[in-house]
């Protein structure tokens, strides 16, 4: 009963918001101080650079050590008292079937929403956050507008947060009017207990799935930087030393990153209820998702170029509010077999399997491979052609065999499918990718061709679903325009369910 009286009316974020907030001054510290170091790579390692840092700070003048201790402590009692301001004025409450939110401050909002049109309710619970029992609840709209940021966020001791997800998911499934087992009948799952485990992964498998993920090109491209220039240096500042220590401030920078993230996917667990889906993580920083299966937009079935090696797959999915901040994961499922992967889809996206044939890319698109081919080969010679580079001829040609061979496997590999329900593509000569859409969650479609493409019966589509910026736009490659327009008109004949606010 407490929680249904506090959640009825005004109710403020927890008071360690006001906390939270100062952690922008000491990020800016971290900032100023990283940049300054940064400017000194080549001498970090060395005992010197320590030393002149010593002697420097050791020469400040002290009126300067004054006005920079005045400064910042200016800095943090500005910080502090606009967030006291902010959590006195700032409150959201329940009232009926809308969601109210309210800031009296100098810059008021008053935001009235229908609960049904809440994408998803996320749970986070930083270090210090599990220090003090407060968790962050994060509400993200079914908006195109807002979709690449959190619309509200809130600050509430643990249980409160816990009860303020449960209230919106009781309110949001009493005005659902969906027949849940007449959907599980037709997509042929079975019934299942509210929190029935989907797929739950281990520290190694964690582990697997991050190293699994690299890309060798940011690989290749930092060894690259490295190592070219100290030949691209003039003046012979750069050398072969700065640039072992440089590697290993990389690796070292890069390692931290890599136990960090997987340190915030640690206990990676997938559950499922009739309706809804649960994603927990974090050992550090913990997150809990959670999220409609009617909402999942899009679904992509994707193999890096390592995990193609072990025959791994990972499942991401297009949903509001998951994963359109950095701190969030588009991800399902992590890298696992293909037989995993299957289940997990059955389990979670069944509807968006698709019962048509796979058809390959159409010959036309050779004609603006080639193309592009010539163009970026030609470019390549004359520049090097002009730089005096000794082996301008043999190095263009080598670019266009590589380019060509390029634009040819690009052909071969993409596909696509459809039926009367979905419409699905792939694509990728070394990470491959499969994307599957509904045509009830696809906004709007464009064929696009030209002149000569036209006359060999050829075009590629473009399409948009409601998601964030970098899963929102989607471009095939080119096939039979006969397959398009059939997509276009299942598209029509399907009322777009992705921005409906009651359902």
């Amino acid at each position: 009963m407490r929680k249904q009286i506090m959640f009825g009316s005004p109710t403020r974020n927890h008071i360690t918001i006001i906390f939270e907030r100062l952690g922008f001054v000491f990020f800016t510290l971290i900032l100023v101080i990283s940049g300054n170091i940064s400017s000194s790579l080549n001498r970090i390692f060395s005992p010197a650079f320590w030393q002149d840092l010593f002697n420097e700070a050791t020469s400040l003048d002290d009126t300067l050590v004054v006005l920079g201790g005045v400064g910042l402590l200016l800095l943090v009692s500005i910080v502090l008292f606009i967030s006291l301001l902010y959590w006195l004025k700032t409150f959201f409450y329940i009232e009926g079937q809308n969601f109210i939110f309210e800031r009296k401050t100098m810059f008021k909002k008053y935001s009235k929403l229908p609960i049904a049109n809440i994408a998803t309710v996320n749970i986070q619970r930083s270090v210090f956050e599990r220090l003090v029992g407060t968790s962050k609840v994060k509400l993200d709209l079914n908006s195109s507008h807002t979709a690449n940021r959190t619309d509200f966020s809130f600050v509430l001791r643990q249980d409160d947060a816990q009860a303020l997800r449960s209230a919106l998911y009781a309110l949001k499934a009493a005005q659902s009017q969906v027949a849940n087992a007449a959907v599980a009948t037709e997509t042929g799952t079975a019934e299942v207990a509210p929190g029935m485990p989907v797929i739950s992964f281990s520290n190694i498998e964690v582990i697997r799935h991050k190293l699994l993920s690299l890309s060798l090109w940011q690989v290749v491209f930092g060894i690259l930087v490295i190592f070219v220039m100290p030949a691209l240096d003039p003046q012979n500042t750069y050398d072969f030393k700065s640039a072992v220590s440089f590697a290993l401030l990389a690796l070292a920078g890069g390692g931290a990153l890599m136990i960090w993230s997987v340190l915030n996917l640690a206990g990676y667990t997938v559950e499922r209820d009739e309706k809804n889906i649960f994603i927990n993580c974090g050992l550090i920083k913990k997150t809990s998702y959670t999220f409609e299966k009617q909402k999942i937009h899009a679904v992509f079935v994707k193999q890096p170029v390592l995990a193609r090696i072990f025959k791994l797959y990972a499942i991401e999915i297009a949903v509001v509010g998951l994963g359109n901040e950095k701190a969030e994961t588009p991800e399902l499922c992590l890298l696992v077999n293909k037989e995993q992967a299957e289940k997990v889809l059955l389990q979670c996206a069944a509807d968006f399997e698709c019962e048509g044939t796979t058809i390959p890319s159409h010959k036309a698109a050779l004609i603006p491979a080639a193309v592009q081919t010539v163009v970026f080969s030609t470019v390549v010679f004359l520049f090097l052609r002009f730089s005096q580079f000794p082996y301008a001829l043999a190095t263009g040609a080598a670019v266009l065999v590589f380019t060509a061979l390029g634009g040819w496997l690009s052909y071969k590999t993409k596909t696509i499918a459809y039926d009367d329900s979905v419409f699905h593509y792939s694509k990728g000569i070394f990470s491959k990718r499969k994307v599957m859409f509904k045509y009830s969650n696809i906004q709007d479609t464009r064929i696009k061709t030209n002149f000569l493409l036209s006359r060999l019966n050829a075009g590629r589509m473009s399409l948009n679903i409601l998601s964030g910026s970098k899963m929102k736009a989607h471009q095939t490659g080119y096939f039979e325009l006969p397959h398009f327009e059939t997509v276009s008109d299942h598209v029509v004949e399907h009322e777009d369910s992705s921005t409906g606010l009651l359902e």
